[in-house]
């Protein structure tokens, strides 16, 4: 694994994360403006199949240098790995109860 790839990976997952607060924010929208937000949650499910893609890719002690490094990757595939990764499509935040 290369600096090129973790800062791949970072972007990947702040890709993400910036997805994922729009497609919230905009769970509100009429329906003749949804197809904006479609776009989105295909974007956001594919940048998490490429996260979780390159996660499985890099498991292995000896691509990892000092036990610290190994042991950050440790984190950060636990955390993506976490229950709670919303996959948007067919999770469609309309359908989703609002708050009163």
């Amino acid at each position: 694994m290369t600096a090129t790839e973790l800062r791949e990976l970072r972007e990947l997952i702040q890709a993400r994360y910036q997805l994922d607060i729009e497609i919230w924010r905009d769970r509100g929208v009429r329906e003749f403006r949804r197809d904006i937000v479609v776009e989105k949650m295909h974007a956001a499910d594919v940048a998490l199949l490429k996260i979780k893609h390159m996660i499985k890719k890099w498991d292995k002690r000896e691509y990892f240098g000092p036990d610290e490094d190994w042991e950050i990757f440790q984190d950060i595939k636990a955390r993506i790995n976490e229950r709670g990764k919303r996959e948007w499509i067919g999770n469609e935040p309309w359908n989703e109860p609002q708050a009163a």
